[in-house]
Parts: C-alpha cells; sequence; structure tokens
C-alpha cells in the first residue's frame, strides 16, 4: 500500500568534484539557455573578500538566499531544459553524476510544473542508464511535490513509469485523497483502474469510508468485490462486527475466501473471538474443510493469541477432533513466531490429557514452527510414552539431515534427561556417520582421524560408507580403496546402502578402468560382481561406456568363471543392437571358446 511521502527537503547542495571557476561556466550553460544568467549570480549575501576565511561555493545559495522565480513555461524552460541536457565538462566530455545532479537541482528550482512533462521526455530511452534513471527519478519527485496529480496522469499513461505513477499517486492521496481515488476508479482500463483504486482507496476509507466505499461501488459489483480485500481491514478498525457482517459474504465463497478476510477477522478476534467464531461458525463451507480449521488462518495481533487460543479451546459448536486441529495449528503457526508464548500458554492448560492432546496437534502441523530448538521443548513437554518418542525422533533426525554436529551437542547437554535417552540410542550411529560424512566432503584425512578415535560399535560400523560416500565425490579411487580395506564386511542390506557407490565405481573406471577393475576383482563374495557391474553403467543402471570397450574390459577379468559370465551377457546385449559391430569383436577375439562363440550367434 503506497504511504503518502513526506514533506519535500530542502537541498543544500555544492558542486563538489569542480573548482569555483569551473563551476561558473556550467551554471552559466544552464543560465544562457534560459536567457536569465542573473538568477544563478543574484546573491543575497555579499562576496567574500579576498582574505575571507569562509568563501561561499557558489554566489547564489538555498540557504541564503529566497527561492527564485519559475521559468516561463513555453520558452526559456525548454531552453534551459536543452541547456541542460546539452552540458559538457571544462574538458568537452560528459561531466561526473554529481555535476549533472546538482545542475539539475538547479534547474528544478526554476522550472514550471507545466514544463517538466518536456523534462522527463528527454529521459525516453527504453533502458536508461542507471545514472540517467537516478536523474529522472530527482525530477520526478520534484514534479510530484509540485504538481502531484498532472505527475500522476503522465507517469500512468507509460506503462514502463508504472512505478513512478504509483509513487506520485501516493503524494496525490496525501494531498487530496477524494480527488485521487476518483481518479483511479474512473480509469477506463479495468486492470489499471483496479491497481491505482487498490492504493488510493484504503487511504480516503481512513478519513471517509462512505465516499471510498461508493467510488468502489459505482463501477459494479465485480469492482467493489476485488477491492474489499484493500477496504475491510481500514473498516474493521472502528466496527469490525458491523463490517464482516455487511461485507464479509462477498468474500466467503463457502471458506475459499478466507484468507481474504483473514485480517479483517483478526481484528474482530482482538475485541470478541467469540462473536467472530459464531459469525464463522454461521457461514456456509465447502465439504471436507471444518469451520474450525478455517478459524485457525486468522491472525490475531500478538498480544491478543494467547485470548484467541483460550476462545478457542473453550468454544462451543466445534467437535472435538476439529478443535484440537484446529488449535493445533493455530498454536503452531504461533510457535513460529513466539515459541516462550506460545509454549506458556500450553503449560497453563489444566487439563492434562487435553494439554498433551493440542501439543500432539500442534507438532504435527510443521513440528510446531520455527527450528528444532522450538520444538523440541513442545515435545519434552509430552508425557512420557510413544507419542512423546516418536515427535523427539522425527524433530531430531529432520535436523540431522541438516546439522548432525548441532544434534549430537544437544543429545550430549541432554543425556541425562531420560526422555531424551530413550530415543537417542538408536540415532547416535547414523548421526556420527553423518557427521564424519561431512566433515569428509573436504576433509577426509580429518574424517579418517576422527573416524580411527572411535571405539568399535556400531557408529564406527555405520560411519565407514559416509566417510566413503562423501571422500569418493572428489576421490573415488581413494574413497572406494580406503571404504574396501576396513574390516567391516559389505553386508547387503534392504538398500545396499553397505555396499559401495556404484556411481562412484563408474566414476572411478571413466578414469582409469583398469586400476577400478583390479580393484574390483579383490572384493569378497557377491560384492565382486557388484562392483564389476558398475564399471560400465552409472547409478541409474543406464550405460554409457561404448560397447567395445566394456567387452575389452570385461575379457580383462582374471577369473576365468567371472570372465565368461560377464562377457557373454555383454555380448548377448550387444547382438541385439549391433550385431555386425558385436560378430565383428567375437570373432577377432580369443575370449570366448569357439563353442561359446558359436552358440552366441547362433542364439542370435
Amino acid at each position: 500500500m503506497l504511504r503518502p511521502r513526506p514533506p519535500p527537503r530542502h537541498w543544500s547542495f555544492g558542486i563538489r568534484h569542480w573548482s569555483f571557476h569551473q563551476v561558473i561556466p556550467l551554471l552559466l550553460g544552464i543560465a544562457l539557455g534560459a536567457g536569465s544568467a542573473w538568477w544563478f549570480t543574484a546573491a543575497s549575501t555579499p562576496a567574500a573578500s579576498a582574505t575571507s576565511p569562509e568563501a561561499p561555493p557558489l554566489a547564489w545559495s538555498w540557504r541564503s538566499a529566497p527561492v527564485p522565480t519559475r521559468l516561463a513555461a513555453n520558452g526559456s524552460a525548454l531552453s534551459a531544459i536543452a541547456a541542460w541536457r546539452a552540458l559538457r565538462s571544462p574538458e568537452g566530455g560528459l561531466p561526473t553524476y554529481a555535476d549533472r545532479a546538482s545542475a539539475l537541482r538547479v534547474l528544478l528550482l526554476r522550472l514550471p510544473a507545466s514544463a517538466y512533462p518536456s523534462l522527463l521526455a528527454t529521459f525516453a530511452d527504453a533502458s536508461p542508464s542507471s545514472a540517467e534513471k537516478a536523474l529522472r527519478h530527482l525530477a520526478a519527485v520534484s514534479w510530484m511535490e509540485l504538481d502531484p496529480a498532472a505527475a500522476t496522469h503522465w507517469f500512468a499513461a507509460r506503462y514502463a513509469l508504472r512505478e513512478l505513477a504509483r509513487e506520485a499517486l501516493a503524494a496525490w492521496v496525501a494531498r487530496d485523497a477524494r480527488a485521487a481515488a476518483s481518479w483511479a476508479c474512473s480509469l477506463p482500463d479495468e486492470k489499471a483502474a483496479l491497481e491505482f483504486s487498490r492504493a488510493a482507496l484504503p487511504l480516503l476509507a481512513e478519513t471517509d469510508s462512505s465516499a471510498a466505499l461508493d467510488l468502489a461501488a459505482a463501477r459494479g459489483e465485480t469492482f467493489l468485490k476485488q477491492l474489499l480485500p484493500s477496504l475491510l481491514p481500514v473498516l474493521a478498525r472502528s466496527d469490525p462486527a458491523a463490517t464482516l457482517r455487511t461485507y464479509g459474504a462477498l468474500l466467503w465463497n463457502k471458506g475459499k475466501g478466507i484468507a481474504l478476510l483473514r485480517e479483517t477477522l483478526g481484528v474482530w478476534a482482538d475485541r470478541d473471538p467469540s462473536a467472530m467464531f459464531a459469525w464463522v461458525v454461521a457461514q456456509p463451507a465447502r465439504p471436507g474443510r471444518s469451520r474450525a480449521m478455517l478459524l485457525s488462518e486468522i491472525k490475531p495481533s500478538p498480544e491478543h493469541r494467547a485470548a484467541f487460543a483460550q476462545a478457542l479451546l473453550g468454544q462451543p459448536g466445534f467437535s472435538g477432533g476439529d478443535r484440537l486441529g484446529a488449535l493445533g495449528e493455530f498454536v503452531s503457526k504461533w510457535t513460529a513466531d513466539d515459541a516462550a508464548g506460545a509454549q506458556a500458554w500450553l503449560a497453563q492448560i489444566p487439563d492434562a490429557h487435553l494439554r498433551a492432546a493440542v501439543l500432539d496437534r500442534t507438532l504435527s502441523f510443521g513440528g510446531g514452527g520455527g527450528g528444532p530448538e522450538r520444538r523440541l521443548p513442545l515435545a519434552l513437554a509430552l508425557p512420557e510414552g510413544e507419542t512423546r518418542d516418536h515427535h523427539l525422533s522425527g524433530i531430531l533426525k529432520r535436523w540431522a539431515g541438516n546439522d548432525p554436529s548441532a544434534v549430537l551437542t544437544w543429545l550430549g547437554a541432554h543425556a541425562s534427561d531420560p526422555a531424551v535417552a530413550s530415543v537417542a540410542a538408536p540415532m547416535q550411529a547414523s548421526l556420527q556417520a553423518t557427521f564424519l560424512g561431512n566433515i569428509a566432503r573436504d576433509e577426509p584425512a580429518t574424517a579418517v582421524a576422527e573416524w580411527q578415535a572411535l571405539p568399535a560399535g556400531p557408529a564406527k560400523s555405520a560411519a565407514v560408507s559416509a566417510i566413503a560416500y562423501a571422500w569418493g565425490q572428489t576421490d573415488p579411487a581413494a574413497a572406494l580403496r580406503w571404504q574396501s580395506e576396513q574390516d567391516i564386511p559389505f553386508v547387503a542390506d534392504r538398500d545396499g546402502s553397505n555396499y559401495p557407490s556404484g556411481q562412484q565405481i563408474y566414476n572411478w573406471a571413466a578414469k582409469d578402468a583398469s586400476a577400478a577393475l583390479r580393484w574390483a576383482e579383490s572384493l569378497p563374495g557377491d560384492v565382486r560382481s557388484y562392483a564389476i557391474s558398475n564399471l560400465t553403467r552409472d547409478q541409474s543402471g543406464k550405460k554409457h561406456t561404448p560397447p567395445a570397450v566394456a567387452a575389452d574390459l570385461y575379457a580383462q577379468i582374471q577369473d576365468s568363471t567371472l570372465r565368461t559370465a560377464f562377457v557373454t551377457a555383454h555380448v548377448t546385449e550387444w547382438l541385439t543392437k549391433d550385431p555386425a559391430a558385436a560378430k565383428t569383436w567375437l570373432e577377432s577375439r580369443d575370449t570366448l571358446t569357439p563353442e561359446q562363440t558359436a552358440a552366441l550367434l547362433q542364439a542370435r
């Protein structure tokens, strides 16, 4: 929403970079163009003597002389504008921005309001430089102070200058809100009328609500409905109940318009939450959306949140589940802004079962809002049991994904709390693994040293994969070699996370396939076949290695049984896609026996 501009500032200016003798020709350029050089040198202060310690920087000063008279609109004003645009430095080049701005301020002191369109038209470049934009804004602000109505009209007619039009409108509203609002509501273009009316009508409504409503309604009910969201909060300051009862139904739309009414309902809630609840309950609602849940979207002012929550807690007409859901969502949002206030209100609920139910719902809606430091006290306030463990574990796991070090620190600080200990033990291993993995991204040697200091156990075992995976992002060969050297067997679990990273195996093979193959062959059991198969395919399973290159790599496998299995499987697939190339490769290699080669070709 636009606000009235502050009163005009009295400029105190001087040209900082030029000497007195260089400034005079610059200013005289404007004066000569206007045919009135005297106004630059008409001093009200006597000229300083040669021995004066404080000689003024200019012969004319804003502070020491009255504002000079305005130039004639046609002729001298236009000549002065042209002279300003033609300013040059003493060396003949363009003057600095500071010098141009200082000279422009001098020009604006004499320029009549009617000449501003001519001045601003000289900035018509579609993409003016930042300096030109700054100078244009300087001129625009000066015009807004002289004649905001004319400035608004001129800028509004130029879409690229719509930002300046809104600024000018704010100045016009501050001077004559009714005239500005009338102009906005009467614009022929509906979109422009809405844009400018939303800025002007609320300010008019602050002093004359009837006039604002009449102007909005004069254009039709559709126009009025589109403006009501910006008008109602202003109208509600004096009588929110009457405002909602008169206009609320126009925007309610079976509850879909709750966002448009949220601010107005919040004003009513501050004064009489029970009456506001009753009004909401009386409105129709679309299926599947309870009125109680709609109430959770209302935003009372911070000092009235506790009263709002208390009124909702005791409000008749809602089912228990609806009330708890609305309270949970409302308190969750409250916690995000004011955790201490929300926790204090929750603590004063006398019924322990009801308090626990509200806490549960609060944590279920976005976890209580805000960061873990806001949510964890709510979870700890729950009574012992599965519900508390569930929330504590969920909050800590989400936090660990972003900052495992902070979680470990928090757990250490709460190690003596039985409520924390019950959920911390299963998490310690994965937290430590994530923590060391984060270190390994940039400092693998440090991560390995930290890992070696851990006592044998689940935490140390779990950290191997995490370190290797993070380290392998920059050096897959070193990371995979280190992982396979540890006395921790590769055991495939449900997601295969105990296996080495297939993508990192592929990345290593892309740089040094022979070395990667030798390493893969050194692995035990099923993990060896897994590693070899990933030499030529990425993590998604897509093979990027050319078929002949992959076949040659498989042909280097030292175990004859494994070599035959890989080559046979690969060539069988190759024959379906490029039989001529596959046949040529088979017949030019002795990797397979003649009988095996013949069987493959015959099967095709």
